[in-house]
C-alpha cells in the first residue's frame, strides 16, 4: 500500500484545479479548511469552495451555504445560504437537502416558511441516511406538521435512526419520547 500524504494529493488538487476539476477544487476547499496538508487558511478554502460551485460541485454549493449562514468568511446572508442549499439540495447533496428543509421550516432566507416542501427535502435526506434529515423529518411527524398526518411511531423510528449516528438532537428527542411513553409500546 501507500501512505497517506495529503501534502501531495493537495499538490495534485491544484494541478487538477487549473484544468478546472470542480471535485479538486472541492477537495481543496475541504484541506484548507481542515489545514491537512497545507496551512489551515478559512478564506482560501472558501475561494476553493466558490470555483467549484462555479461547476455546479453539490458538497461546494453546500459548504458556501454554510459560511454564507454563519457569517465565517463570507457576510451573512440568509438569502444566499438559502440558495445555496437549494441548488446543493436539488443536485442530490443529503446535508444541502437537509440544510434547505431547515431554511423553509423556519422561514429563514427563503420567501415563506413551507413546512410541506421541508418534510419532502427532510425525507430526501433522510433516504440517504442523513442523521439530520431523519431527525427533522421525525420532528415534524411528532408534532403533525408539514407531514399527511401526526405519527409518533414514525417519529420514534426516524430518531431511533438518527440517535444511532450518535446526532444529539435525535438522542435527545428520542430520550424524551422513551420517558414520557410517545411513540413506544
Amino acid at each position: 500500500g501507500v501512505m497517506k500524504n495529503t501534502m501531495e494529493a493537495a499538490k495534485y488538487f491544484k494541478e487538477a484545479s487549473r484544468f478546472g476539476s470542480a471535485k479538486s477544487c472541492f477537495m481543496l476547499g475541504l484541506l484548507y479548511e481542515r489545514g491537512d496538508g497545507v496551512i489551515r487558511d478559512p478564506r482560501q478554502a472558501v475561494e476553493y469552495f466558490l470555483r467549484a460551485t462555479k461547476r455546479g460541485h453539490a458538497g461546494a454549493l453546500w459548504k458556501i451555504g454554510l459560511y454564507s449562514m454563519s457569517g465565517n468568511v463570507l457576510v451573512k446572508d440568509e438569502k444566499n445560504a438559502a440558495n445555496a442549499f437549494h441548488d446543493s439540495a436539488i443536485k442530490g447533496h443529503a446535508a444541502g437537502q437537509y440544510e434547505y428543509a431547515k431554511c423553509l421550516e423556519n422561514g429563514i432566507g427563503v420567501d415563506s416558511k413551507d413546512e410541506t416542501k421541508a418534510a419532502s427535502f427532510y425525507q430526501k435526506s433522510a433516504d440517504q441516511q442523513h442523521p439530520g434529515g431523519q431527525c427533522g423529518l421525525g420532528i415534524l411527524f411528532l408534532e403533525g406538521r408539514g407531514v399527511p398526518k401526526k405519527d409518533e411511531k414514525e417519529a420514534v423510528r426516524l430518531f431511533r435512526l438518527s440517535a444511532e449516528k450518535k446526532f444529539a438532537e435525535a438522542q435527545y428527542r428520542l430520550g424524551n419520547c422513551l420517558l414520557d411513553g410517545i411513540g413506544v409500546d
